[in-house]
This record gives C-alpha cells, structure tokens and sequence, in this order.
C-alpha cells in the first residue's frame, strides 16, 4: 500500500514539474523592433493616442 502512495506521489510530481516547463517555454520572446526597422532605433512608449498620431 505504502509503494502505491509514494508512486502516486512521484507520478505527480513529474506531471506538475512538466507543465511547469512547457508553460515557461510557451512564453513569447521580445522581439528586437530596431532589427526588424531600423527608423525604430530611439524610439519611446507614448501611452496617449492623439500624440502617438503626430
């Protein structure tokens, strides 16, 4: 009875690592905006719509 616990135990154990691991993988990387257009090389964060516009 006592292997079945520890079984079980380690059983989930490496499920709940495992979708720890593919859950960090699945995160996006940062994409590199000056390398994909260099006229974005110092460009800022505007967080107000009508003066992004300009």
């Amino acid at each position: 009875m006592r292997f079945r616990w520890v079984s079980l135990a380690g059983a989930t154990a490496i499920f709940v690592a495992s979708l720890g691991w593919t859950a960090m993988a699945a995160r996006p990387k940062p994409v590199d905006w000056v390398a994909l257009n260099p006229a974005f090389a110092g460009a800022t964060f505007v967080n107000d719509a009508s003066t992004c516009e300009t």
